[in-house]
C-alpha cells in the first residue's frame, strides 16, 4: 500500500490528508496537534527536521504550507528550508530516491511575473517579479533537483470559498472604491484544489507542472458586476483602465473541478451562507 506524507495540515493540507485516508495510509506532518474524522497517523514535528526514519515507509510526499510570516525571510524559513531538507535526506539516502514515486510542492502562479493581461500557460517561462515569488522558484529548482521526474509543482491561483470571502467584500463597497475595467484574476475554490491535490498524488503518471485554477480568467470588474447582481448590492463603479494581472489557462482535467468558473462556484457560496 502506499503511504503518502502530507506535510502542512492547515486548511488545505488537514482535509487533503484526510480525503486521501478514506483509501491510502497517510500521515499528516505539523508542528501544532490535529484532530482527525479519518484514520491520519499524525507526526508532530517541524518539517525541517524531518529523518530518514520518519520517511521509512513513505511512497508520496506532498508539501502543503503556509509561511508564518509572508516576507522573503518567512518564505525562505519555510517553503524552500522544507525543500532543501527533503532534498538532503534523499541525496543521502539512495533508498529514499528509489521508493519514492512522487514529490508534490503546492506553488503559486505569483511566480509568473507578467502584469499587463498576458496569457499564461503550462509552457510560459516563469519568471518572478517580486522576491517572495523567487523563493518559490528557487524551492520548486531544489525539488526538481533532487528528485527529477518525481518532483510534481502545483501553482495554484487565488484560492477562494466559504471562508475566504475577500472579493464578495469588495464587491459590498465597489459601487463606493471602484473596479478597475481590465485587471484580469484567476482563482480555485477551496474543495476544488484539495479534490485536485488529492487526484494528482492518486496519479501514476502526473505530469510535471500543473496550473491549478479554473476555467474563466476574467476581469474582476465582471467578478464584482456578478456578485453585486447575485447579492442585491449597487452596481460597481467601473474604473476604465489599461490591461493589468495575467489571464492563466488551467492544465487540469477538466472533470476534477466541481466549480468551473466564478459563476458557479460564488453562486455555490452565496447559496450556503443563506441556508
Amino acid at each position: 500500500m502506499n503511504t503518502m506524507m502530507i506535510i502542512g495540515q492547515g486548511a488545505i493540507g488537514q482535509p487533503l490528508a484526510e480525503k486521501l485516508a478514506v483509501s491510502h495510509a497517510v500521515i499528516g506532518v505539523a508542528r501544532s496537534p490535529k484532530f482527525y474524522q479519518q484514520r491520519v497517523q499524525f507526526l508532530q514535528k517541524d518539517a525541517r527536521q524531518l529523518s530518514i526514519d520518519d520517511l521509512a515507509v513513505v511512497t508520496h510526499i506532498a508539501i502543503i504550507i503556509t509561511p508564518s510570516e509572508r516576507s522573503v525571510a518567512g518564505y525562505q524559513e519555510s517553503y524552500l528550508a522544507i525543500c532543501q531538507r527533503l532534498a538532503m535526506l534523499a541525496k543521502d539516502n539512495p533508498t529514499l530516491i528509489n521508493r519514492l514515486q512522487q514529490v508534490l510542492f503546492l506553488s503559486s502562479t505569483a511566480v509568473y511575473g507578467e502584469n499587463q493581461g498576458e496569457t499564461i500557460d503550462e509552457h510560459t517561462p516563469a519568471i518572478a517579479s517580486s522576491a517572495t515569488a523567487q523563493v518559490l522558484l528557487d524551492a520548486e529548482k531544489v525539488l526538481k533537483d533532487g528528485f527529477g521526474d518525481k518532483a510534481v509543482i502545483v501553482r495554484a491561483s487565488g484560492i477562494y470559498g466559504k471562508t475566504r470571502l475577500r472579493m464578495l467584500r469588495q464587491a459590498a463597497i465597489a459601487h463606493q472604491d471602484g473596479v478597475p475595467s481590465h485587471q484580469y484574476t484567476n482563482r480555485i475554490m477551496d474543495t476544488d484544489l484539495i479534490q485536485v491535490l488529492a487526484y494528482i498524488l492518486t496519479q501514476n503518471t502526473p505530469k510535471s507542472l500543473y496550473l491549478a485554477t479554473d476555467f474563466d480568467p476574467v476581469e474582476s470588474s465582471v467578478v464584482m458586476q456578478y456578485l453585486a447582481d447575485l447579492l442585491h448590492y449597487p452596481k460597481p463603479n467601473v474604473i476604465e483602465s489599461l490591461p493589468s494581472g495575467k489571464r492563466i489557462i488551467s492544465n487540469i482535467n477538466p472533470d476534477w473541478l466541481d466549480f468551473p468558473t466564478h459563476q458557479t462556484g460564488y453562486a455555490w457560496i452565496v447559496s450556503k451562507m443563506i441556508e
